[in-house]
């Protein structure tokens, strides 16, 4: 099926949780107009610490550059891993561009709000040293059990995560808003808005989409056994 929109977040290209094969053979079965990618597509502050980059990553990379040749436009909405970023908000590389957030109309005309999600996070806007903390044992979990001992979704419902999403949301005017961050798939209504989170691709393969006919639906990839990684497919 051809969809008029799909979005995925939370790749963290760079860490060895990333789920890099199956990705990739996803990218390579997705027929869009357009691609959102909210937020955390490369884990900059991962890299930071430990330089991790094998081939099936790159290999990511090369199929998003190859689905834009195609007329494909992919918009990336950076996270805070990958915030480094957000200072090319507004740039343009062909079909390839940044925004810090974006606004999608969907075929029956309803505004779609995307944003990253860190920033309405109240652990990352005022526990800087809390969140690196946070992230530090991840990449130990990452590293000896190859996933995250500790789900990053255990503040998000904490903090109001999901009411300051929908007050963002009815400012800007819109009826959908849409973000990455939380790893905790959600399709719910707060206070009038629709709100939906992405979920990862680390612990599951999800992602959003928008039919043919308008309507928003949030799937999950199916978890069949993936091909061997082949970077010339």
């Amino acid at each position: 099926m051809r969809y008029r929109a799909v979005w995925l977040s939370d790749f963290h290209l760079g860490t060895r949780a990333c789920q890099a094969e199956q990705l990739l053979q996803f990218l390579r079965t997705i027929h869009t107009d357009h691609l959102y990618l909210v937020g955390d597509v490369v884990d900059g502050w991962r890299m930071a610490r430990e330089f991790y980059w094998p081939e099936s990553h790159a290999a990511v990379i090369a199929e998003l550059v190859r689905l834009s040749g195609t007329g494909m436009t992919i918009t990336i909405v950076p996270g805070n891993h990958d915030e480094l970023l957000r200072v090319f908000s507004g740039l343009n590389l062909g079909k390839i561009q940044i925004r810090n957030q974006i606004t999608h109309t969907t075929y029956r005309g309803k505004p779609v709000r995307t944003i990253p999600g860190d920033q309405i996070d109240l652990f990352v806007t005022n526990r800087r040293w809390w969140t690196n903390m946070f992230d530090w044992l991840h990449q130990v979990s990452d590293n000896l059990f190859g996933r995250r001992w500790i789900p990053a979704s255990y503040f998000g419902m904490m903090n109001g995560f999901r009411q300051r999403a929908a007050a963002m949301c009815k400012q800007e005017h819109c009826q959908v808003i849409v973000c990455g961050h939380k790893h905790k798939p959600e399709n719910t209504t707060v206070s009038g808005i629709q709100y939906i989170n992405t979920w990862d691709w680390l612990e599951s393969w999800t992602y959003l989409v928008e039919l043919p006919v308008g309507e928003l639906a949030l799937l999950t990839y199916p978890a069949a056994p993936v091909a061997e990684f082949d970077p010339a497919v």
